[in-house]
């Protein structure tokens, strides 16, 4: 009996040391990757939109908007892109295809509307964002990727506890998101210099560098196994969405964040907006979005310090209604002090929610469909966003507090949507599609 348990100690440490050095993405590589693609994702429809305006010829600002949504829509393609990512027996090959396509399309598009060239250059904008679902949820895939496979035990060991639910895990997960923070912060960020030091199209084509530079880190990475040819990997979009519509959790969380995230693409639009009303300048609506993007950071650095303990599931929909609770006291901010305090409160409680959505990806994907369910989700989410950025743009023309209050009540609806499925899962018969591999989801409750 000792002899097991020092055997099972012995493979725990061990496994526990190889996630933490070789899983965690606090690494300074998949960081450096993580942060350069999601800067220049980040950074890239303000580089376009500034680079339009700039323009004498053409429509300026409208074109801008065009590119900004040819750039954008192809993340509804999720589905088909996440096919070569799961088939690929290594993963990072197709991802630095697919960063240095966005590079180069991205930095083309700007070199194109920069001499006039209109269609050609929305041509390359819609080719840069077919990219798009890998430069996010298909990056995130190889944290939790490497997981399985460290979780894989030698013959003859005793199994070992399972790492996606580790602290180690969820740190790993916080430092993800935390990289998405940064992109959306930065990235306006670095246009912004880069225009004041140089020009619009030097702003565009840095970011498409950043990308390609994006892409040869992607080679360095640590391996993770790819599926190969496994029935999984080769699954058409059907299948694909009968996957995660079979697994409850998957399901519920979906419609949440979909939702949500149909109200809270419009968001930083908004901040701007009600923050220039607030106070005068339009350095101050900068302001309200610059509290929201630090708040973010705020809330992923905790996490990374005090990783998620509870069930993921729990967590995200508890985070939700937070966050559209906090967007509607926004709203009713009389200045602009109180304002920028709910915006950054809402920024953190965002980036928590989205850890938490993150965890329940990689803990309730059915075994070889981890890719689909990320770069899906991850595209469908995205698509969504930029839908409803184009509905809170038209509420603002009546105002940003009406603006402001359909961004919460979509958030909101998230949440009680989530809880509504929970409840007919929890309360109506017992269904074999709703249940989740026992040996993913320890000691929760699957639903």
């Amino acid at each position: 009996m000792t002899d097991r348990a020092s055997a099972l100690t012995s493979a725990t440490a061990r496994a526990t040391e190889r996630l933490a050095t070789a899983v965690a993405p606090s690494s300074p590589r998949y960081l450096a990757v993580a942060t350069l693609v999601r800067l220049a994702d980040g950074g890239s429809t303000v580089a376009l939109v500034t680079l339009a305006i700039s323009l004498r010829h053409g429509a300026g600002g409208a074109s801008g908007g065009i590119l900004t949504a040819l750039l954008t829509a192809p993340h509804l393609l999720g589905p088909v892109a996440a096919g070569p990512l799961a088939r690929a027996k290594d993963p990072r090959r197709v991802l630095a295809a697919a960063f240095a396509g966005f590079g180069i399309c991205l930095a083309l598009c700007g070199v194109l509307l920069q001499h006039g060239h209109l269609i050609l250059a929305a041509a390359a904008a819609c080719t840069a964002g077919c990219s798009g679902p890998l430069l996010t949820g298909g990056l995130s895939t190889q944290v939790s990727a490497r997981a399985d496979g460290l979780a894989e035990r030698q013959p003859g060991t005793p199994p070992t506890p399972p790492l996606d639910k580790s602290p180690d895990m969820r740190r790993a997960e916080a430092w993800d998101a935390a990289t998405y923070g940064v992109g959306a912060t930065l990235g306006p960020t670095v246009v912004a210099g880069i225009v004041a030091l140089a020009s619009p199209v030097v702003s565009v084509v840095a970011l498409g560098g950043a990308a390609v530079a994006a892409a040869f880190l992607t080679l360095r990475l640590p391996r993770a196994a790819g599926t190969g040819r496994s029935e999984a990997a080769q699954m058409p979009m059907r299948k694909v969405f009968a996957a995660i519509m079979a697994v409850s959790v998957l399901r519920r969380t979906l419609a949440a964040t979909v939702l949500a995230a149909f109200g809270t693409g419009g968001l930083l639009v908004a901040a701007v907006v009600f923050g220039t009303r607030l106070g005068g300048h339009t350095a101050d609506g900068a302001m309200l979005a610059a509290a929201f993007g630090i708040g973010s950071l705020t809330g992923s650095a905790v996490l990374i310090m005090r990783p998620l303990r509870s069930e993921p599931e729990s967590a995200m929909v508890a985070l939700l209604a937070v966050s559209g609770l906090l967007i509607a006291l926004s709203a009713a901010a009389p200045d602009l002090g109180l304002a920028a305090a709910a915006f950054a409160s809402a920024g953190a409680a965002s980036a928590a929610q989205f850890t938490a959505s993150l965890a329940v990806r990689s803990t309730y994907a059915p075994p070889g469909t981890r890719a689909h369910v990320f770069v899906t989700m991850a595209g469908l989410k995205m698509g969504c966003s930029a839908l409803g950025a184009a509905v809170v743009g038209t509420v603002l023309t009546i105002g940003p507090r009406p603006a402001l209050l359909l961004i919460a009540s979509l958030v909101l609806s998230g949440a009680l949507i989530a809880t509504v499925m929970r409840r007919r899962t929890r309360f109506g018969p017992a269904t074999q599609d709703s249940v989740v591999p026992a040996a993913n989801v320890p000691n929760a409750r699957v639903r």
